[in-house]
């Protein structure tokens, strides 16, 4: 079989194939057999056809190229800076609109920016269980303190104190000393009063005490009233300065005066009034001064003693029971002076 090329590209091809099949390589169409004419080659395409001839044209070119690239990118970046001011912005603002809820300014109630309440804004608070721990031991048992009751009488401030301790010590303390007026009642074991001074009333005739002490003074027309059936009372004070005081112990022991070995000269004086029932009666001190006086109430099987009675002072005693008569020891008396049993 003869070959003959393809007009086109060359190609080796078959007679039979010349003018019916389209050459695969460059695709001319077929071309008859009977042309006879001189098959023209198709113009390879030229690649600079369309580039300038000029170099610096060339360069132009590419310049126009760049200005083209460069404000692409500026409107990009711009674009891009745009956007995250925004974006800042907003973020900005969504700070401020929670930071609102807890501005002080901002009244509750009244809305803010984002349209919630302070109360809404703030985050929710967790509670958390505290850490168990060993309960507290219970605190020491205290002996009950006297119940105080203050009771208006007048225009002068009173205080009743509740005092039922049979088998305990209670003391005045400085407090109620400067009180206008002190109730006790109730019963101890023992009572002790002291500086009983500036007017002040100290009223313990219904506190039954075993065993009553009474020190310091008592002046400055204070009051002082106690009770100690068949007790022991012992009053080693200055009454002086018309204070009053009355000691009812029936049954008991009353001495009156200082302690063994003091120097104290007189012990009832200025006009002071002593009020005193009991068995058993010894005035160890000296009762002086002006309307001084001291009454003493006493069974006839009674005992009492006075040391001395001196300026315009007056000691009576009155006997109760009709059978017998008291034994009564008396030492110095003034010619001013009086120690008398009276009816």
């Amino acid at each position: 079989m003869s070959m003959t090329s393809c007009p086109g590209c060359g190609l080796p091809r078959t007679d039979d194939q010349i003018g019916t099949v389209a050459c695969p390589v460059c695709a001319v169409e077929a071309i008859s057999p009977i042309f006879s004419g001189p098959i023209k080659k198709q113009r390879d395409l030229d690649p600079t056809a369309t580039m300038p001839i000029d170099v610096a044209e060339l360069n132009r070119v590419a310049g126009d190229r760049r200005i083209v690239s460069r404000g692409l990118i500026t409107a990009v970046v711009f674009l891009l800076g745009s956007m995250m001011g925004v974006a800042v912005v907003l973020g900005w603002q969504a700070i401020g609109s929670w930071n609102a809820g807890s501005d002080p300014r901002v009244q509750p109630g009244e809305e803010v920016a984002t349209g919630l309440t302070p109360s809404q804004l703030q985050p929710a608070v967790v509670e958390v269980a505290p850490m168990p721990r060993e309960p507290a031991p219970p605190p020491p048992e205290e002996a009950p303190l006297p119940r105080a009751i203050v009771q208006p009488f007048g225009t002068t401030r009173v205080i009743v104190l509740e005092i039922n301790e049979p088998e305990e010590t209670y003391t005045l303390p400085s407090t109620l000393r400067k009180a206008e007026k002190v109730i006790l009642r109730g019963k101890v074991k023992k009572l002790n009063l002291s500086n009983i001074i500036n007017g002040s009333v100290i009223d313990a005739s219904g506190l039954e005490a075993a065993t009553i002490s009474i020190t310091g003074r008592i002046d400055e027309r204070s009051t002082v009233k106690v009770f100690s059936p068949g007790g022991q009372v012992s009053m080693n004070a200055m009454v002086t300065g018309n204070a009053t005081v009355e000691i009812r112990a029936p049954g008991g022991e009353v001495k009156l005066g200082p302690a063994k070995g003091s120097r104290v000269v007189s012990h009832i004086d200025g006009g002071s009034k002593v009020l005193i029932t009991a068995d058993s009666v010894d005035l160890r001190g000296d009762v002086n001064g002006i309307n001084t006086c001291v009454t003493i109430e006493i069974p006839s099987t009674g005992l009492l003693r006075v040391a001395a009675v001196r300026g315009i002072a007056t000691v009576e005693y009155r006997v109760v029971g009709d059978k017998g008569e008291p034994e009564v020891e008396s030492g110095i008396i003034s010619p001013t002076a009086n120690l008398r049993r009276i009816e």
